[in-house]
Protein backbone atom coordinates (compact mmCIF):
# COMPACT_ATOMS: atom_id res chain seq x y z
CA UNK A 1 0.00 0.00 0.00
CA UNK A 2 2.82 2.66 0.86
CA UNK A 3 4.29 1.87 -2.77
CA UNK A 4 0.92 1.95 -4.53
CA UNK A 5 0.34 5.31 -2.60
CA UNK A 6 3.72 6.72 -3.13
CA UNK A 7 3.95 6.15 -6.83
CA UNK A 8 0.33 6.87 -7.64
CA UNK A 9 0.92 10.34 -5.89
CA UNK A 10 4.09 10.73 -8.00
CA UNK A 11 2.66 10.02 -11.06
CA UNK A 12 -0.24 12.24 -10.59
CA UNK A 13 2.15 15.40 -8.89
CA UNK A 14 4.45 14.76 -12.29
CA UNK A 15 1.78 15.07 -14.68
CA UNK A 16 0.09 18.46 -12.62
CA UNK A 17 3.88 20.14 -12.31
CA UNK A 18 4.46 19.19 -16.54
CA UNK A 19 1.01 20.99 -17.48
CA UNK A 20 2.04 24.01 -15.33
CA UNK A 21 5.30 23.98 -16.68
CA UNK A 22 3.96 23.47 -20.28
CA UNK A 23 1.30 26.04 -19.97
CA UNK A 24 3.89 28.77 -18.74
CA UNK A 25 5.69 27.71 -22.00
CA UNK A 26 2.68 28.47 -23.94
CA UNK A 27 1.63 32.05 -22.60
CA UNK A 28 5.24 32.70 -23.39
CA UNK A 29 4.90 31.97 -27.28
CA UNK A 30 1.72 33.48 -26.35
CA UNK A 31 3.22 36.94 -25.51
CA UNK A 32 5.86 37.09 -28.05
CA UNK A 33 6.32 37.50 -31.34
CA UNK A 34 6.75 34.24 -33.56
CA UNK A 35 9.53 32.70 -33.48
CA UNK A 36 12.43 32.36 -36.18
CA UNK A 37 12.78 28.93 -38.13
CA UNK A 38 15.91 27.19 -37.51
CA UNK A 39 16.68 27.48 -41.36
CA UNK A 40 16.02 31.19 -41.20
CA UNK A 41 18.77 31.78 -38.59
CA UNK A 42 21.81 33.32 -40.02
CA UNK A 43 25.03 32.59 -38.01
CA UNK A 44 27.80 35.54 -38.97
CA UNK A 45 31.49 34.73 -40.49
CA UNK A 46 32.76 34.71 -37.15
CA UNK A 47 29.82 32.76 -35.48
CA UNK A 48 30.29 34.76 -32.07
CA UNK A 49 26.98 35.94 -31.96
CA UNK A 50 24.73 34.76 -28.91
CA UNK A 51 21.41 32.25 -29.50
CA UNK A 52 19.82 35.23 -27.94
CA UNK A 53 20.86 37.71 -30.37
CA UNK A 54 19.54 35.65 -33.47
CA UNK A 55 16.62 34.73 -32.01
CA UNK A 56 15.80 37.12 -28.90
CA UNK A 57 11.86 35.44 -28.74
CA UNK A 58 13.25 32.02 -28.16
CA UNK A 59 16.29 32.80 -25.86
CA UNK A 60 13.70 34.56 -23.45
CA UNK A 61 11.09 30.89 -23.34
CA UNK A 62 14.74 29.21 -22.79
CA UNK A 63 15.48 31.80 -19.85
CA UNK A 64 11.68 31.53 -18.01
CA UNK A 65 11.52 27.67 -18.48
CA UNK A 66 15.20 27.00 -17.11
CA UNK A 67 13.91 29.38 -14.44
CA UNK A 68 10.62 27.60 -13.55
CA UNK A 69 11.78 23.85 -13.90
CA UNK A 70 14.57 24.28 -11.67
CA UNK A 71 12.41 25.97 -8.97
CA UNK A 72 10.15 22.84 -9.21
CA UNK A 73 13.28 20.30 -9.04
CA UNK A 74 14.19 22.46 -5.91
CA UNK A 75 10.69 22.84 -4.53
CA UNK A 76 10.69 18.83 -5.24
CA UNK A 77 14.11 17.90 -3.26
CA UNK A 78 12.99 20.33 -0.28
CA UNK A 79 10.05 18.58 0.01
CA UNK A 80 11.50 14.72 -0.29
CA UNK A 81 14.50 15.84 2.46
CA UNK A 82 11.90 16.78 4.82
CA UNK A 83 9.16 13.81 4.28
CA UNK A 84 12.03 10.95 4.06
CA UNK A 85 11.70 11.67 8.30
CA UNK A 86 8.38 10.03 8.14
CA UNK A 87 9.07 6.64 8.06
CA UNK A 88 11.58 6.58 10.77
CA UNK A 89 9.14 8.42 12.84
CA UNK A 90 6.39 6.10 12.30
CA UNK A 91 9.15 3.43 13.86
CA UNK A 92 9.49 4.79 16.60
CA UNK A 93 6.10 5.49 17.30
CA UNK A 94 5.67 1.46 17.20
CA UNK A 95 8.55 0.69 19.23
CA UNK A 96 7.58 3.00 22.03
CA UNK A 97 3.74 1.53 21.79
CA UNK A 98 5.57 -1.94 21.92
CA UNK A 99 7.70 -1.00 24.87
CA UNK A 100 4.57 0.28 26.95
CA UNK A 101 2.92 -2.82 26.15
CA UNK A 102 5.41 -4.64 27.46
CA UNK A 103 5.88 -2.09 31.23
CA UNK A 104 2.55 -2.71 31.20
CA UNK A 105 2.67 -6.85 31.41
CA UNK A 106 0.06 -6.64 28.30
CA UNK A 107 0.38 -8.96 24.97
CA UNK A 108 1.96 -7.48 22.08
CA UNK A 109 0.01 -8.03 19.01
CA UNK A 110 2.29 -7.03 16.20
CA UNK A 111 -0.71 -7.37 13.68
CA UNK A 112 -2.62 -5.04 15.52
CA UNK A 113 0.16 -2.42 16.17
CA UNK A 114 0.80 -2.60 12.29
CA UNK A 115 -2.67 -1.78 11.54
CA UNK A 116 -2.57 0.85 14.36
CA UNK A 117 0.30 2.56 12.28
CA UNK A 118 -0.07 1.33 8.96
CA UNK A 119 -2.41 4.03 7.47
CA UNK A 120 0.19 7.19 8.86
CA UNK A 121 2.60 5.12 7.09
CA UNK A 122 0.75 5.18 3.92
CA UNK A 123 -0.73 9.08 4.39
CA UNK A 124 3.19 10.09 4.94
CA UNK A 125 4.83 8.15 1.55
CA UNK A 126 1.53 9.70 -0.12
CA UNK A 127 3.05 13.11 0.90
CA UNK A 128 6.18 12.15 0.07
CA UNK A 129 5.52 11.15 -3.37
CA UNK A 130 4.10 14.69 -4.34
CA UNK A 131 7.23 15.74 -4.01
CA UNK A 132 9.17 13.17 -5.96
CA UNK A 133 6.51 13.90 -9.05
CA UNK A 134 7.54 17.69 -8.88
CA UNK A 135 10.82 17.31 -8.52
CA UNK A 136 10.90 14.64 -11.77
CA UNK A 137 9.30 16.79 -13.89
CA UNK A 138 11.14 19.63 -12.98
CA UNK A 139 14.45 17.54 -13.41
CA UNK A 140 13.49 16.35 -17.16
CA UNK A 141 12.34 20.06 -18.25
CA UNK A 142 16.05 21.58 -16.96
CA UNK A 143 17.64 18.85 -18.97
CA UNK A 144 15.85 19.37 -21.86
CA UNK A 145 16.09 23.33 -21.28
CA UNK A 146 20.09 23.42 -20.67
CA UNK A 147 21.30 21.24 -23.50
CA UNK A 148 23.70 23.13 -25.13
CA UNK A 149 23.59 21.33 -28.37
CA UNK A 150 19.99 20.17 -29.95
CA UNK A 151 22.22 17.93 -32.72
CA UNK A 152 23.62 16.01 -29.23
CA UNK A 153 20.43 15.68 -27.68
CA UNK A 154 20.41 11.85 -27.50
CA UNK A 155 23.84 11.34 -26.64
CA UNK A 156 23.34 14.08 -23.82
CA UNK A 157 20.24 12.76 -22.70
CA UNK A 158 21.54 9.49 -22.44
CA UNK A 159 24.63 10.19 -20.23
CA UNK A 160 22.05 11.65 -18.03
CA UNK A 161 20.36 7.94 -18.00
CA UNK A 162 24.03 6.44 -17.34
CA UNK A 163 24.26 8.83 -14.22
CA UNK A 164 20.96 7.83 -12.96
CA UNK A 165 21.65 4.52 -13.22
CA UNK A 166 24.74 4.47 -11.02
CA UNK A 167 23.38 6.45 -8.87
CA UNK A 168 21.01 3.62 -7.87
CA UNK A 169 23.57 1.65 -8.27
CA UNK A 170 25.42 3.18 -5.07
CA UNK A 171 22.50 4.47 -3.07
CA UNK A 172 21.06 0.75 -2.92
CA UNK A 173 24.86 -0.32 -1.72
CA UNK A 174 25.09 2.65 0.59
CA UNK A 175 21.86 1.82 2.08
CA UNK A 176 22.51 -2.17 2.28
CA UNK A 177 25.83 -1.14 4.30
CA UNK A 178 23.73 1.29 6.68
CA UNK A 179 21.26 -1.28 7.66
CA UNK A 180 24.33 -4.01 8.42
CA UNK A 181 26.05 -1.42 10.14
CA UNK A 182 23.41 -0.16 12.26
CA UNK A 183 20.65 -2.27 12.11
CA UNK A 184 22.95 -6.00 12.94
CA UNK A 185 21.23 -9.21 12.26
CA UNK A 186 18.05 -10.14 14.38
CA UNK A 187 16.25 -13.28 15.25
CA UNK A 188 19.22 -14.94 13.46
CA UNK A 189 21.98 -17.61 15.36
CA UNK A 190 23.19 -14.80 16.59
CA UNK A 191 20.80 -13.13 17.81
CA UNK A 192 22.31 -9.26 17.20
CA UNK A 193 25.68 -8.23 15.63
CA UNK A 194 24.98 -4.68 17.57
CA UNK A 195 25.36 -6.79 21.46
CA UNK A 196 23.89 -3.31 22.45
CA UNK A 197 20.86 -3.42 20.54
CA UNK A 198 17.81 -4.74 23.35
CA UNK A 199 16.90 -8.70 21.93
CA UNK A 200 13.99 -9.17 19.26
CA UNK A 201 10.32 -9.17 21.39
CA UNK A 202 8.73 -12.24 20.30
CA UNK A 203 5.77 -11.61 22.33
CA UNK A 204 2.95 -12.57 19.68
CA UNK A 205 2.93 -15.86 18.90
CA UNK A 206 4.65 -17.35 15.45
CA UNK A 207 2.40 -17.09 12.54
CA UNK A 208 4.33 -20.13 10.77
CA UNK A 209 3.40 -23.82 11.08
CA UNK A 210 5.75 -25.85 14.00
CA UNK A 211 6.43 -21.98 15.36
CA UNK A 212 10.01 -21.66 16.29
CA UNK A 213 12.42 -18.24 16.66
CA UNK A 214 11.15 -15.35 14.42
CA UNK A 215 12.85 -14.95 10.81
CA UNK A 216 15.83 -12.61 10.43
CA UNK A 217 15.76 -9.06 10.19
CA UNK A 218 17.39 -5.70 11.30
CA UNK A 219 16.97 -3.86 13.77
CA UNK A 220 15.42 0.03 14.09
CA UNK A 221 18.83 1.78 13.90
CA UNK A 222 19.88 0.81 10.35
CA UNK A 223 16.84 1.54 8.44
CA UNK A 224 16.53 4.68 10.01
CA UNK A 225 20.06 5.30 9.13
CA UNK A 226 18.61 4.97 5.91
CA UNK A 227 16.55 7.44 5.95
CA UNK A 228 18.29 9.75 7.35
CA UNK A 229 20.72 9.30 4.77
CA UNK A 230 18.21 10.03 1.92
CA UNK A 231 17.29 13.45 3.74
CA UNK A 232 20.79 13.91 3.14
CA UNK A 233 21.26 13.26 -0.10
CA UNK A 234 17.91 15.21 -0.93
CA UNK A 235 19.24 18.88 0.57
CA UNK A 236 22.42 18.40 -1.12
CA UNK A 237 20.70 17.72 -4.78
CA UNK A 238 18.47 20.92 -3.59
CA UNK A 239 21.80 22.88 -3.23
CA UNK A 240 23.46 21.98 -6.34
CA UNK A 241 19.71 22.88 -7.94
CA UNK A 242 20.70 26.23 -6.81
CA UNK A 243 23.93 26.59 -8.18
CA UNK A 244 22.52 26.24 -11.68
CA UNK A 245 22.33 29.44 -13.66
CA UNK A 246 19.63 29.26 -16.37
CA UNK A 247 20.85 31.02 -19.44
CA UNK A 248 20.74 34.53 -19.46
CA UNK A 249 17.41 36.96 -19.85
CA UNK A 250 17.75 38.56 -23.40
CA UNK A 251 18.76 42.66 -22.33
CA UNK A 252 20.13 41.02 -18.86
CA UNK A 253 23.49 42.58 -17.62
CA UNK A 254 24.77 39.31 -18.07
CA UNK A 255 23.76 38.42 -21.51
CA UNK A 256 25.36 41.85 -22.30
CA UNK A 257 28.62 40.82 -21.14
CA UNK A 258 28.98 37.41 -22.50
CA UNK A 259 28.30 38.94 -26.07
CA UNK A 260 31.62 39.32 -27.80
CA UNK A 261 31.69 42.26 -30.20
Amino acid sequence: DTAVAAEATAALAAVAAMALLDAAAAEMRAGGAPKKREEEVVKPDNGLATFGEECPEMSSQTFVGAARARLAAMTGSCWMALLWFGPPSVGFGVLKDRESLIRLGGFVDNIGLSHTWSPYMVLGTAIWGIGQGVYLAGDQALSYALLPDLEEASRLLGLTSVCAAAGAVLGGSAAGSLLYAFGGSIGGPEQSLNTSLPPPIQASPPSHAGGGPAAPGYAYPGYAAIFILASVLSGLCCAVLSTIRPPAEPGSASERARIVP
